[in-house]
């Protein structure tokens, strides 16, 4: 049986968990574990996984969701700033095997500083742009069409000059309400949202890449993340030196910047 590992991203209280929910409740399979919140101070923290199988003509295939830690959570005060290192450093660790896809979530209207940094740092620093990314932009429950947000070119030019890259843009909303009426039309959004990420998933998943292959390869990505971390903490003296002169002497010699770090990394010069 072929296993896709699925990475579900972005910062706290954009929707990671009800992507999540919804994805298995299509599946008829239980989410009443999963903690929604809708808050700027949200329920996730630790990473966690989720799976399903489906069926693509005779084969099998499992999908492994992956809900991400949430780093915003510390600008909050509810998570400590060494914890959240210390989670993502686990995070690294944890998943060696990598990823077929990343569901990147942000809410409708414009990106945010964390989007950005919870973008750059998993995306960019972590995965090396090596995997699909899909944006799941939620919110959009006041959208007549849903994708209008996606269809709107300064959205387009704002996620360009921000630096995001990816393969499509899903416009969703898992909004609810206690008046039943307008429940039923939620209802119809939301079961229309996961359709399409379901659908997203089948077409742009790859085989799981590899995060590293080697223990110097884990210890690189670990340092390099942190740094990024502690940028995004504002805690620049908790952060790895980097041999700045011996790795400009490496990029002298013609090594490329990657194999230059991790030369560095190998014989201990951080």
């Amino acid at each position: 049986m072929y296993t896709n590992r699925v990475l579900i991203v972005g910062s706290t209280g954009t929707g990671k968990s009800s992507i999540i929910k919804y994805l298995l409740e299509s599946k008829n399979i239980d989410s009443s574990s999963i903690e929604v919140s809708s808050s700027a101070i949200g329920c996730t923290f630790e990473s966690s996984t989720y799976d399903y199988i489906v069926r693509k003509g005779d084969i099998d295939e499992q999908i492994i969701l992956i809900d991400t830690i949430g780093l915003n959570e510390t600008n909050d005060g509810k998570v400590s700033g060494s914890k959240a290192l210390t989670k993502l450093c686990d995070f690294i660790y944890d998943n060696k095997e990598g990823f077929s896809l990343i569901i990147f979530v942000m809410k409708k209207g414009r990106i945010t500083n964390e989007s950005r940094n919870t973008y750059d740092i998993f995306v960019n620093m972590i995965i090396d742009g090596k995997i699909p990314v899909i944006l799941a932009i939620t919110s959009c429950e006041d959208d007549e069409p849903l994708d209008t947000w996606s269809n709107n070119r300064d959205n387009i030019i704002a996620l360009e000059k921000n630096g995001f890259k990816y393969k499509d843009i899903i416009c969703c909303s898992f909004a609810m309400s206690n008046n039943k009426r307008l429940d039923d039309i939620y209802a119809d959004i939301r079961a229309k949202s996961i359709s399409c990420i379901d659908d997203a998933i089948i077409k742009y998943k790859i085989p799981p890449q590899h995060l590293y292959t080697s223990h110097s390869g884990m210890l690189l990505l670990i340092k390099k993340a942190w740094n990024s971390c502690c940028r995004f903490l504002g805690a620049d003296n908790i952060k790895f030196n980097i041999n700045e002169k011996l790795k400009n002497m490496l990029l002298t010699l013609g090594l490329d910047e990657k194999s230059a770090d991790i030369l560095i990394t190998e014989y201990g010069f951080f």
